[in-house]
Parts: structure tokens; sequence; C-alpha cells
């Protein structure tokens, strides 16, 4: 399973958009948009929903990758 901000920045790239284009894409400012594409922070509805004005994806794709990645981060986690 691929984890959502790997998925994006590989949208990014097949798109060969920087990370400040996204940025200006979607509204938000250049360090929080890294902060998602390092995995620091989760894409929640409100970004899922300016990823799919910016991008043409689904917000609902976004939501369901997030979910299921931390699902399944959660589960690793207590097989520890």
């Amino acid at each position: 399973m691929s984890a959502p901000h790997q998925m994006l920045r590989d949208v990014l790239a097949e798109r060969h958009l920087s990370q400040a284009q996204l940025a200006e894409m979607t509204g938000r400012d250049r360090p929080w948009v890294s902060r998602v594409l390092s995995g620091k922070y989760p894409i929640g509805p409100s970004f899922a929903l300016d990823l799919e004005a910016a991008l043409g994806i689904r917000a609902e794709y976004w939501c369901r990758l997030q979910a299921d990645w931390s699902v399944q981060q959660e589960r690793d986690r207590r097989a520890r």
C-alpha cells in the first residue's frame, strides 16, 4: 500500500509540478504543503477538496487513501 503523501508526490512528478506550484494552486503556503508531502501532515478533507480543484482527482480518492493508510499504520503499530 502506498502512502498518500507518496501518491501525491508521484502525481506531481508525472505532471511536472513543484511543491511551490501545488501550494499556489491550492492556496496553501509552501511549508504546509511540504509537511503534507513529507508525510508529517495527513491529507484531510479540506486539502482533499483543494487537490480535487487543483488536480482534478476526486477528494474521496484522497480521503480513502489517507484512511486506509492510517488504519494500516495503526495495525502495524499494534502488531509490534
